[in-house]
C-alpha cells in the first residue's frame, strides 16, 4: 500500500500535467485573444496565434507551464524538509501504538504536528508575501518572474497543505493503518484533476486554474487524514 499510494501521487502528477497543457494548447487554438489580453506583454504574437506561413502551432501552452513548474520547484523545496518529519515520526509512533501507550501515542504526534507547522507556516507565508521578488532573485527573465510569482503566490498557501500531508500519512502507516494513506493519496489526485481541469479551462484563469486545483484538493486531502489519524490513534 505505501508503494501503491507513491505510485498513485506520480501518476496523478503525470496526468496532472498532460491535462494541463492540453487544455491550454486547446484554448490557443480556440479562444487566443484571451491569452493574448493576459501575456501580450510577455511573449510575441506568435507564442498565441502561430505562425500560419511556416506551420508552426501555438506555443503559448508550453510557455504558460514552463512557468508553473518554476514555481512548482520552489514550492518542493518546502515538502522535501517536511518529509524529513515524517521519516523521523515512524519509531516513537510505533513504538508508543505498540506498547499501546495512549499519552505517548499522543505526545509524538502533536510533537511531529507543532514541528511540521512551525517550519511549514514561515516558508509558506514567505512564498506567498515574496513571491515576485523570490522568483526575480533566482530567473531573469520577466515572463517566469511575473507569470511564476503569481503562481507562486499561491503556490504559498497551497504548501502549507501539501507539507503536512506527508507527515499525517506517515503516521498512519505508523500505527498500522497502511491503506488509508493510499485511499488519501487516490483521493487527493482524483479531486486535483477534476478541479485543475474544471479552473484551468476558464480562459481568464487559465494556469492559475492549477494552482487552485491543488490547493482545494491538498486542503481536502489534509482535513481528511487529520480526521483520520486522531479516530484511529484514540
Amino acid at each position: 500500500p505505501i508503494a501503491t499510494g507513491t505510485l498513485v501521487m506520480s501518476l496523478g502528477n503525470l496526468i496532472d500535467q498532460i491535462i494541463i497543457q492540453n487544455i491550454l494548447s486547446n484554448m490557443a487554438q480556440t479562444n487566443p485573444d484571451v491569452l493574448y489580453a493576459q501575456y501580450k506583454e510577455f511573449y510575441p504574437s506568435e507564442a498565441f496565434y502561430g505562425e500560419s506561413s511556416t506551420g508552426i502551432p501555438p506555443t503559448i501552452h508550453t510557455r504558460l507551464w514552463g512557468c508553473f513548474s518554476s514555481a512548482l520547484t520552489l514550492m518542493q523545496l518546502v515538502t522535501a524538509v517536511t518529509q524529513v518529519f515524517g521519516s523521523s515520526a515512524t519509531p516513537n509512533v510505533t513504538s508508543a501504538w505498540t506498547k499501546g501507550d495512549k499519552t505517548e501515542l499522543k505526545r509524538s504526534i502533536n510533537t511531529v504536528v507543532r514541528m511540521t507547522m512551525m517550519f511549514t507556516l514561515p516558508m509558506a507565508f514567505g512564498l506567498c508575501v515574496l513571491a515576485h521578488p523570490i522568483m526575480g532573485l533566482i530567473y531573469s527573465d520577466r515572463a517566469l518572474v511575473d507569470i511564476g510569482g503569481n503562481v507562486l503566490t499561491l503556490m504559498g498557501i497551497t504548501t502549507i497543505f501539501t507539507a503536512a500531508i506527508t507527515p499525517v500519512c506517515s503516521m498512519l502507516n505508523a500505527i498500522g493503518k497502511v491503506k488509508l494513506p493510499m485511499k488519501i493519496y487516490t483521493m487527493c489526485m482524483l479531486i486535483k484533476i477534476g478541479s485543475t481541469w474544471m479552473f484551468v479551462s476558464i480562459p481568464e484563469i487559465n494556469i492559475q486554474g492549477a494552482t487552485t486545483g491543488s490547493l482545494i484538493a491538498y486542503a481536502i486531502s489534509f482535513v481528511v487524514g487529520m480526521y483520520l489519524l486522531i479516530k484511529n490513534s484514540k
